[in-house]
């Protein structure tokens, strides 16, 4: 009987024991959670408790993933006001409202879920996806949970978007610094504009841009390519919740991704290395200086060369001083006027319509007007027809996208991915002007489009006289060579027909070009659209 008794009593111990554990993930109104004592998620995935990181004198309730032991906390109840350490006395709590609380030593509320509760009848669980919910006991419905309100990481089951239950954007936010939880400069989230994008905002200036969603990829990511960043997804636009962003574990429950926002700025795509027990990343951003965004300025190209600047077709640098002091801030501007800025040509018909140059694997720049109805020659047409559009693209899931009053902003050279965009230059600059004659001193080149001829300086911009033409310095060794002979004998020549001239007859310079003889009469290099250049220039 006494062996019985004893049986039962064991067991009894036992069954409380069970019990206890089953709820280790769960708080109710009997319990509280103190200093010395945590949540855990019924997976032994995830841990909430009381911490003060690094040497912070100040105390914080998170969650971090458990039996790490590089501690990462991923998300902070209280951040914006601490618990000091000499505070002992501190707990988590539900109080007779239904909602979780924490208190310090003296009662004061230092944090609330402060949601109504219809039954003030409630408890407070920790899942093994990370996430604290405010369960109603009798309803069954979710009051609050931890995911709406993230903290600097976003983990898959997270939504990160323009809108949702909390009526307004989610996004992360940096911590201070590695000791401090307290609100940084850095923001991570998505736009508001179609196809989104998504940003980190230094304050609030943009510093990463992750290009616009085609429905499988953000295209100014081209890692989500190569499949270091394929876990970052975007779902749809919907009016319930709108567009928002997400990670995902593609593979299995066990291969832990989540986006971290660091104190720095930069976004880490962290994994679980589990052969080394720690975090590590697959991807990040800003990557490298070209990531910046608007590091080269308005109408620049970054291409992350020793000089990673370098101003667009058409474009010459806004200050030459800065710009070759390696400031790129003030970018660049046109060098030859457009058709539709011309007024005077565009009504006397005198030059070419504008044309488009092709830069390829290109992150393309911000500011987008969205055309998704049209194919590649509408967009094309949808930009030539409009004196303001500046470039296109269009792009596969997007389709036509159009650049149009503000400044071209952002634009990157990729090294793999990347995409096709149009830029509007005048026919000058189209590539498709041929160049005839050079010398060491002077140049004389035939735009044959346009019937003008120019006398340019060659020592000085040797490489803007050939253009993309040019294959090296044998190319411009003949070319110097040809041009010095066509240039002696154009002289001899024009002081030949001097003395026609001086009897009163019209006379004309022939040059020859690649598209036979042009003649260009003497007369006409005194109108406003022939350029005469001759010596250095200023």
């Amino acid at each position: 009987m006494g062996i019985d008794i004893m049986g039962m009593a064991y067991l009894y111990i036992l069954i409380i024991s069970l019990q206890h554990c089953r709820a280790a993930d769960t708080l109710t109104k009997d319990s509280s959670i103190s200093l010395e004592q945590t949540l855990v998620s019924a997976n032994q995935v995830f841990e909430l408790g009381f911490f003060n990181p690094g040497n912070s004198t100040k105390r914080y309730i998170g969650i971090w993933y458990k039996d790490i032991p590089e501690r990462k906390v991923i998300w902070v109840a209280n951040r914006e006001n601490p618990l000091s350490v000499s505070d002992t006395n501190s707990s988590l709590i539900i109080v007779n409202d239904g909602n979780l609380r924490i208190q310090d030593g003296e009662s004061n509320i230092i944090w609330s879920t402060n949601v109504r509760v219809q039954f003030n009848e409630t408890t407070a669980k920790l899942t093994d996806t990370g996430d604290l919910a405010l369960n109603d006991t009798v309803s069954g419905s979710i009051l609050w949970e931890s995911f709406d309100y993230p903290s600097n990481s976003l983990l898959p089951g997270m939504k990160l978007g323009t809108k949702g239950k909390t009526q307004g954007k989610n996004l992360l936010t940096s911590w201070k610094s590695d000791d401090d939880p307290t609100t940084g400069e850095f923001v991570f989230g998505l736009s508001d504009e179609q196809p989104p994008q998504a940003f980190i905002w230094h304050g609030s200036k943009p510093y990463w841009r992750s290009g616009p969603w085609d429905g499988g990829k953000f295209i100014g990511i081209p890692e989500q390519v190569s499949g270091y960043a394929s876990h970052i997804s975007l779902m749809p636009e919907n009016p319930q919740e709108g567009a928002y962003l997400v990670v995902t574990n593609k593979y299995n429950s066990y291969d832990i991704r989540w986006l971290y926002l660091r104190p720095d700025g930069v976004l880490h795509l962290n994994y679980r290395d589990d052969d080394r027990n720690k975090w590590n990343f697959t991807w990040r951003a800003p990557e490298n200086p070209c990531d910046v965004y608007g590091v080269c300025g308005a109408f620049a190209l970054c291409t992350n060369k020793s000089s990673i600047c370098e101003c667009l077709t058409g474009f010459v640098p806004q200050s030459k001083d800065e710009w070759s002091k390696s400031n790129w801030t003030r970018g660049c501007v046109r060098q030859s006027e457009l058709l539709c800025d011309d007024e005077n040509s565009l009504t006397a018909g005198k030059t070419k319509p504008d044309e488009f140059r092709v830069l390829k694997g290109i992150k393309v720049p911000d500011h987008h007007y969205h055309f998704p109805n049209t194919d590649t020659n509408e967009c094309q047409d949808l930009c030539l027809s409009n004196c303001s559009c500046k470039a296109y693209a269009y792009v596969e899931g997007i389709y036509c996208m159009v650049w149009k009053e503000e400044d071209l902003m952002d634009i990157e050279q990729f090294s793999f991915g990347g995409e096709n965009l149009f830029l509007r230059v005048s026919y000058v600059e189209s590539g498709k002007c041929k160049f005839l004659l050079s010398s060491k001193r002077v140049s004389i080149n035939f735009c044959s489009c346009s019937q003008f001829m120019f006398l340019e300086d060659f020592v000085y911009e040797p490489n803007k006289i050939l253009g993309e033409d040019t294959q090296g310095a044998e190319l411009l060794i003949s070319l110097t060579t040809i041009g010095g002979v066509l240039l002696l004998g154009g002289f001899m020549f024009c002081l030949y027909r001097w003395t026609t001239y001086k009897k009163g007859k019209q006379i004309y310079l022939v040059i020859i070009s690649v598209n036979g003889e042009v003649y260009i009469y003497f007369d006409d290099l005194q109108r406003e659209n022939t350029r005469l250049y001759i010596g250095k220039k200023p």
